[in-house]
């Protein structure tokens, strides 16, 4: 059989054209999904970085009063020789290759203001977590002080974008543009405060967990109402459980009683604004005032509470002598670099 090759018809050449212009909506439909999906791939990897400050010195110092500003400049060098001190080879920030395991769970982002906020629990962060929310207009600025603290870290918790969410070029923006928050408060009011809250309040996860191996391993004296429930611990036995954690280097502290420096990392995080629980109304209102976030946007008020004060040296009066300098010992390095002093 011999094969012909035809010349195709007239016809056929005519409809090409034809055909061309009826495949032109499918090839820009394709060319559009390419670029579409070209682009969800790269925002998968790199989140947009917002352009919002440059570095510290564009925040409104001038709008806090002087003395404030230099308390902090005070404070600020008493961390940072801790760290000289603790780290006497440590290299220059300019030596330094960015490095994101500097970074902890405990730190969170405002992007709209430009502020990185390291939490540390037992020290007004539910408050924090308030006002953050109203700032970066998660919640109505009418009610944030309003929100019930169990929807501020529960329902409402992914509304603060964490640090350790960004890629690594966007943690090193934020760290090196944004302001740096962090609120400290004397080490042993804080385990007074934990104490109470976890252990003393009837919270049963703590009450059944830490509560009864204190009662089984660090009481003086059996207890089988605490054997049992976890409740009625004494403030002797739950000092001797830190101490003895604290010895497990392999396994951090729980976060209501972990050092702060471990919490956020201060000797590689470096902090422009150190705020104290004693005056942290009037800290948290000037870091409002440094980032010009609406004047309609406040710290809550906070009532005292029992471990405040004077009244948090009492739970220290049954401890003996050498258990609390072990237990100082645990946060030696936070009573340095944060001026604390053991006080009892």
């Amino acid at each position: 059989m011999v094969l012909r090759w035809r010349l195709p018809s007239v016809l056929s050449i005519c409809r090409l054209p034809v055909i061309i212009i009826g495949l032109l909506p499918c090839l820009v439909f394709l060319f559009l999904l390419y670029g579409t999906a070209k682009n969800l791939a790269f925002l998968s990897e790199e989140k947009i970085v917002p352009s919002l400050k440059t570095d510290c010195t564009t925040y409104a110092w001038d709008d806090v009063p002087k003395d404030w500003a230099q308390l902090i400049q005070s404070r600020r060098q008493t961390a940072e020789q801790t760290c000289v001190n603790d780290h006497p080879v440590r290299p220059s920030a300019k030596q330094q290759m960015f490095n994101r395991s500097i970074v902890t769970d405990f730190m969170f982002v405002d992007d709209r203001h430009g502020i990185i906020w390291c939490e540390i629990p037992k020290i007004g962060c539910t408050n924090w977590r308030r006002v953050l929310l109203a700032l970066n207009g998660n919640v109505d600025k009418t009610i944030y002080n309003k929100i019930e603290g169990g929807r501020v870290h529960g329902p409402l918790r992914p509304f603060i974008p964490a640090l350790k969410g960004f890629t690594d070029n966007g943690i090193e923006f934020r760290l090196k543009n944004y302001l740096k928050v962090i609120f400290v408060r004397h080490p042993f009011e804080r385990l007074v405060s934990a104490f109470k809250s976890k252990l003393e309040g009837r919270n049963e996860y703590y009450s059944h967990g830490v509560g009864r191996e204190i009662a089984l391993k660090f009481e003086k004296e059996i207890n089988l109402g605490a054997l049992k429930t976890g409740l009625g611990i004494s403030y002797d036995g739950y000092a001797r459980y830190i101490v003895k954690k604290a010895k497990n280097e392999k396994v951090e502290l729980d976060r209501h009683w972990r050092q702060y420096h471990k919490l956020c990392n201060p000797c590689d995080v470096n902090y422009d604004v150190i705020g104290h629980y004693s005056s942290i109304e009037e800290d948290a209102n000037n870091v409002l005032r440094l980032v010009r976030a609406d004047e309609d946007i406040q710290y809550p008020k906070s009532r005292q509470n029992t471990s405040s004060s004077i009244i948090w040296k009492e739970y220290y009066k049954n401890v003996s002598e050498s258990l609390l300098q072990k237990l100082w010992d645990v946060y030696k390095v936070d009573s340095e670099m944060f001026g604390y002093e053991r006080e009892i």
